[in-house]
């Protein structure tokens, strides 16, 4: 289930984001994108719940890799569509930003929307 969260939580979430996300999150261009793909694959009308749900990812409160299940069963949106929607918003809106939510959610992203636990190298000595 999507959470809903209060403004003021929201608001103290974003001046916690580093820079680049806190762009990403504000940006215009990150609703024209999201509206873009909407529309590419019919379902404009799905918009602004997308970018609710995308918001959510960037400010750290829904795992990458629980996107696409979040565009399934809360927006109820068919699985062949969801798979090509994620792909998309993981290309266009999510891996420019990776860094940043790798660091937030300790994983890394891949290009193709795929995501890996990130691991601790256990055969590394500390740099002193």
């Amino acid at each position: 289930m999507i959470p809903k969260i209060p403004i003021e939580k929201f608001l103290k979430l974003y001046k916690s984001l580093p820079q680049d996300l806190q762009e990403v999150v504000s940006s215009e261009k990150t609703g024209e994108e999201v509206w873009d793909i909407c529309q590419r694959y019919g379902i404009p009308e799905k918009s602004e719940e997308i970018l609710d749900v995308v918001g959510l990812v960037l400010i750290g409160l829904l795992p990458p890799e629980d996107f696409r299940t979040a565009l399934e069963k809360d927006l109820k949106i068919s699985s062949p569509i969801a798979e090509k929607i994620n792909r998309e918003i993981f290309r266009f809106v999510f891996f420019p930003v990776k860094l940043s939510l790798e660091k937030i959610y300790k994983m890394e992203i891949e290009e193709g929307g795929t995501v890996k636990e990130k691991k601790e190298d256990i055969y590394r000595e500390p740099i002193e």
